[in-house]
């Protein structure tokens, strides 16, 4: 069954970037820049795709739609099988549109400090079970 993107559409404000990008474990994170009045943190798991600006100002996350959608599956190299795992995430602001094709995502709100303080949306799965050969 497909994610359903829960809490989305996420509208944010300040400038929010790229902070982190492990390509090796497939991991995305996505922060506010230092001073922004109300701070989050994305986290992107199972990334298998990702068309991003250096920064989105005021953005929302939201899902894409199911054109959008189709064409960033074809871009990651999705099968059929994979496509019912896979996210396929929009954010946008004031520059065009970035993409991030992933299995699950957390937003919370962090506090001074940087610590995490409360979930604001969260879709898709934080744990994926690693599949053997032939399954």
């Amino acid at each position: 069954m497909p994610p359903d993107g829960s809490g989305l559409p996420l509208a944010m404000s300040g400038h929010v970037r790229p902070w982190t990008y492990g390509a090796s474990h497939s991991e995305l994170r996505l922060r506010t820049v230092p001073g922004a009045l109300r701070p989050v943190e994305l986290f992107f798991v199972d990334v298998r795709a990702v068309h991003l600006a250096s920064s989105y100002a005021d953005p929302t996350l939201d899902l894409a739609d199911v054109q959008e959608s189709a064409r960033m599956l074809e871009f990651a190299g999705l099968t059929q099988r994979a496509e019912g795992d896979a996210l396929v995430l929009r954010p946008s602001g004031e520059r065009a549109p970035g993409y991030i094709v992933c299995g699950g995502f957390t937003a919370w709100r962090v506090g001074p400090d940087g610590a995490r303080r409360e979930v604001v949306a969260r879709a898709g799965s934080l744990v994926r079970p690693r599949r053997g050969k032939g399954r």
